[in-house]
């Protein structure tokens, strides 16, 4: 919650586990688990804890004192792991879309239950955007795929001025269909 905005949500995903496809085994989700624990952990700044949420699952802490390597960002991590340096956890769509072209797997068939969100904020009393801030706040929902996309007003629940009308169908700034 974020005092005097209102949020809106752009976008949320959770997170999974991604190694290098050499590193994969077969067997159960336990026998991956145990191969891939085994090897340096890559751990994305600000994210440390999501390894001990995988270790979790599985019955098991963190040994102290286990190898890993930090780095600063998903794309830094991504490439670790392509090179063979470990495993990590990043978004999911990071870890798809990476192994479009990287000799990158996605281990395990569950999410990390750890949520990433981007959020749109707007100050509550604002009593109606300008028009630029409209069409701005319409095509961001358009590119996060968001299903509300059309332009609204960002309103103050007790403002009593009209808000503008969505863009019509013939608009190029309309949602298809």
């Amino acid at each position: 919650s974020w005092p005097g905005y209102q949020a809106e949500l752009l976008l949320s995903e959770q997170s999974a586990v991604v190694c290098h496809r050499d590193h994969r085994v077969a067997g159960t989700p336990e026998q991956q688990f145990e191969a891939l624990a085994r090897r340096p952990l890559i751990h994305v700044f600000q994210h440390e804890n999501h390894w001990a949420e995988v270790f979790r699952r599985f019955g098991r802490t963190v040994p102290p004192g286990h190898s890993g390597v930090r780095v600063d960002n998903s794309l830094a991590a991504l490439t670790l792991v392509a090179a063979g340096g470990g495993s990590a956890i990043v978004l999911r769509s990071y870890a798809e879309r990476a192994a479009e072209t990287l000799p990158l797997a996605l281990p395990f068939d569950f999410d990390v239950p750890l949520q990433q969100a981007n959020w749109l904020l707007t100050p509550i009393g604002q009593r109606v955007a300008k028009p630029e801030s409209l069409l701005f706040r319409a095509w961001l929902f358009e590119e996060m795929n968001h299903p509300g996309s059309g332009v609204a007003a960002i309103r103050d629940p007790g403002a009593t001025e009209r808000a503008p009308r969505p863009l019509g169908p013939g608009s190029r700034f309309a949602r298809p269909g």
